[in-house]
């Protein structure tokens, strides 16, 4: 990306002496950094694989508690087993209150069979405990007790299905033991449960016959009650005067319908008469209403004929005509009497609604009087009715009772009888044996989870992947260099002896063992670093905290670059640590620091594949494997005493930038994220960022912050590095199964393959063979 002119500041411009001109474009914004991705909750396959995780220790609880198993089974003394016989026979018995309640449930007739009582009386006969002893005095004696509780401890019931039968089955040391238990805990379940059948029976039949007399008392009582209630309120004569009531009730209610039409007319005919034009107009008024008094209707009549006249003499005369006058003098006095009587009316009137109030109210409570006397009189009779009913059932129950007492018969039978066991048997071993082994394989799980919430890394691809939101670029497995030394020149030369390896060639693996696994994955993270649309030439390689292999992947990495033709450039920005020159064979001397020290140009300063033959690299290995031509490493120099701030005059002057258009591919090696700020330093100034991640060493909260801290210094984070990774072990995803096996690719595991079986008849190719291809030559150097 082109860059535009930057201001030059006094305090922080590049020195003179320094070759670079102040950077054009300011560093690039920070990226904000994205959310954290949503916790990964447990689910089956997880806990799953946390068990196969921690396989060995459940196995090895589980093993233990077999052991132990074994050892307790086989400590188990040989016992005597025999069994006795019950039949419970079906009945019905009736409680107290007449209800019924059924005693023919084995399973708890079962309970009955262990309970202390019967075991109690086991222990009287066979003289454990003394005869009059109980259970008070069972419980404050331990010696009685353990007694109680080793006989209950033998005893065991089997029901037999679709009968009303049970087993009373014994284990004892003793066989003459175990038969006398079986029998004496037959014998006393029987003599207990029909001693408290005949118990109950009795019970209830005399507490049938209290009931029964009780309930005829209060019947007795209800209906002296409800006779003398009769006779003192005089029911028949209250039932008359109801009826009467009841009529007068209806008389006021008609008397005071008629009372409201009559006051609605004398209201009528005097809002008439009180109008100012009564008198004018065709029709005369009539003045009628039904009701009216003597008075009322004489002066009605005066005002009526008087009315017509003067309506006669006005169709003949004017309004001042004498005779007209006097009409209408006359009128108004007619009027006025009218008034007088049809207000007097009115008052009759409400006179008359308030006495038949009265009336009303004196009947309505009159009649309360006898509503509360027929509604105390229908209790008094369903008290008796309810007594009854309760004596008649109280009686049922008592006629139960009674034949309940006379059935005594044995509801409890001894049907089988225990006999001596003739030969021993050992007690059953599956039982604790399968109890030993859940146990174990539960302990095995518990301790597999504890010992899983102690460890903090991450233990796969995909949790790595969940965790930080960013692909797994390459996964690098263990490197063992003395097995890649077998399997490249074969066992039996190894055997013989060879020439010691030089420091080097152990750590140069993409170089010196381009076909091992370890050189193939870095084959496959170069591929995922330049995969995608826009092509990245600035690279920037860390890890969250030291030794996990950063360096040894960086350095490599640049090889598997140099190898396909991209001219690359290695700078080692770990001034504080420098470890290139114990990967590469070259002194640690001058480099990237004194650019900034000693103002030197920085093409003075890399070392090119001539270095390396200086130090003892052979020659002859470019020929097996070119590339280091295309190589070029700027190492770190002398450690300043600031280098982060080193390394920023470095990044403000342009040195990426300066470096990519000389380079295809610039690889910077930097210190690990947490404990210094180097890697946030030159994090801007880069197109990706690649973090190495060693599984099972940096806890994932660290590894989650390293990644959270350079998107937060504006980064691009490319993804991550799995390093030294075991090839031979499996990574779940979650749905397949990956497994890192290549030893069957290479040309000496196919030379050690037996030769499979050639049809004689199978028809040849015939044709020229190729010829092999010619060694590279090694390259001229700038």
């Amino acid at each position: 990306m082109p860059r535009s002119p930057a201001t030059k500041d006094p305090h922080t411009a590049w020195p003179e002496r320094s070759l670079y001109a102040p950077p054009v474009n300011p560093p690039a914004p920070p990226v904000p950094p994205t959310p954290r991705p949503h916790e990964h909750h447990a689910s089956l396959p997880d806990v799953l694989k946390i068990i196969l995780k921690r396989k060995h220790i459940v196995i090895l609880t589980v093993t233990v508690s077999f052991i132990v198993s074994l050892a307790f089974i086989r400590s188990q003394e040989p016992v005597f087993r025999t069994r006795s016989s019950v039949e419970l026979d079906q009945f019905f018995t009736m409680a107290p209150g007449g209800r019924g309640y059924s005693w023919t449930d084995t399973k708890t007739e079962g309970y009955i069979v262990t309970s202390v009582p019967v075991v109690m009386e086991v222990a009287r006969r066979l003289g454990r405990i003394p005869p009059d002893s109980t259970e008070e005095s069972i419980s404050a004696h331990q010696e009685h007790l353990r007694a109680v509780k080793e006989i209950q401890s033998k005893i065991r019931v089997i029901e037999r299905p679709g009968t009303m039968i049970m087993d009373i089955e014994v284990t004892a040391a003793d066989a003459k033991e175990a038969r006398d238990i079986a029998n004496f805990t037959a014998e006393a379940y029987r003599d207990h449960r029909n001693r408290r059948t005949r118990e109950r029976a009795d019970q209830a039949h005399s507490s049938s016959a209290d009931q029964r007399k009780r309930l005829d008392g209060q019947l007795d009582q209800a209906e002296r009650e409800l006779a003398d209630f009769k006779m003192s309120h005089r029911m028949m004569e209250a039932e008359a005067s109801l009826n009467l009531q009841l009529r007068r009730l209806i008389d006021l209610e008609e008397r005071e319908e008629a009372l409201v039409e009559r006051r609605k007319a004398v209201a009528r005919i005097l809002d008439t008469l009180l109008q100012e034009d009564y008198a004018r107009g065709g029709t005369v008024p009539t003045l009628v209403f039904a009701g009216a008094p003597e008075d009322y209707e004489q002066h009605r009549a005066d005002f009526v004929r008087t009315l017509s006249e003067k309506r006669e003499l006005e169709s003949s005369f004017t309004t001042a005509h004498p005779q007209v006058h006097s009409l209408g003098d006359r009128l108004r006095q007619d009027q006025e009497q009218l008034v007088l009587v049809l207000r007097r009316t009115l008052d009759d009137v409400g006179r008359e609604e308030g006495e038949i109030a009265d009336a009303r109210g004196r009947l309505e409570a009159s009649k309360l009087t006898v509503l509360e006397d027929q509604i105390q009189l229908v209790r008094l009779e369903r008290n008796v009715e309810r007594r009854q009913s309760m004596l008649d059932e109280m009686e049922k129950a008592w006629q139960t009772a009674q034949y309940e007492q006379s059935y005594t018969s044995d509801l409890v039978r001894v049907v089988e009888l225990a006999l001596v066991p003739a030969a021993a048997s050992k007690r059953l071993q599956l039982t604790p044996m399968l109890s030993f082994l859940a146990f174990g394989f539960i302990l095995g799980i518990g301790l597999a989870f504890l010992r899983e919430s102690f460890d903090f890394s991450l233990d796969n691809v995909a949790e790595v992947e969940a965790l930080v939101g960013h692909p797994v670029l390459s996964v690098i497995p263990h490197f063992d260099p003395e097995g890649a030394e077998a399997r490249r020149v074969g066992r039996k030369r190894k055997e013989e002896g060879a020439n010691p390896r030089p420091y080097y060639q152990d750590k140069m693996v993409a170089h010196f063992w381009p076909k091992d696994p370890v050189g193939e994955s870095f084959r496959i993270l170069r591929m995922g670093m330049r995969r995608g649309a826009v092509k990245h030439r600035a690279f920037l390689l860390t890890s969250a905290t030291p030794q996990e292999g950063k360096s040894f992947i960086t350095s490599n990495l640049a090889i598997t670059f140099a190898q396909a033709g991209y001219p690359t450039l290695l700078v080692e920005a770990n001034t504080r640590r420098p470890t290139m020159h114990k990967i590469f064979p070259m002194k640690p001397e001058r480099g990237l620091t004194n650019i900034v020290l000693d103002g030197a140009p920085w093409k003075s300063l890399v070392r090119t594949v001539y270095d390396f033959f200086l130090e003892g690299l052979d020659p002859k290995t470019l020929q097996t494997t070119p590339g280091l031509d295309k190589l070029r490493i700027l190492p770190a120099g002398p450690t300043p005493v600031h280098p982060s701030e080193t390394l920023e005059q470095l990044m403000r002057g342009g040195l990426i930038e300066t470096l990519k258009k000389e380079f295809e591919i610039v690889i910077v090696d930097c210190p690990p994220i947490l404990p210094v700020a180097d890697a946030s330093v030159i994090a801007p100034h880069v197109d990706g960022l690649v973090l190495v991640y060693r599984i099972g060493r940096t806890p994932r909260e660290m590894l989650l912050r390293a990644v959270e801290s350079m998107k937060g210094a504006g980064a691009n984070v490319l993804g991550l590095v799995l390093n030294d990774i075991d090839y031979h072990g499996p990574y779940f995803y979650p749905r397949y199964l990956y497994r890192y096996q290549y030893r069957g690719y290479t040309p000496e595991a196919d030379a050690r393959k037996p030769k499979r079986f050639r049809n004689p008849f199978a028809r040849k190719k015939h044709g020229p063979k190729a010829p092999p291809p010619p060694p590279s030559e090694l390259t001229a150097l700038d």
